[in-house]
């Protein structure tokens, strides 16, 4: 599943809603629906609240991975 096509550059743990252009709303919830799906886990509202950066995601993963 695609959520979004880059072109030139990347992303990296800084990247967020506020400095990756294509990311919008509907890809926030694409994005959540995506990782909900490959990890096998669901996130609270106070966690879907705290994932403002993709370094942000990672580490709510990492913390419920490890719960």
């Amino acid at each position: 599943m695609c959520l979004v096509r880059l072109r030139g550059g990347g992303i990296d743990e800084s990247t967020s809603p506020e400095n990756f252009g294509p990311w919008d709303s509907l890809s926030d919830v694409s994005l959540v629906l995506a990782l909900e799906r490959k990890f096998g886990l669901r996130f609270s509202l106070g966690e879907l609240d705290s994932m403002r950066s993709i370094g942000m995601i990672i580490d709510v993963i990492k913390m419920k991975m490890e719960m």
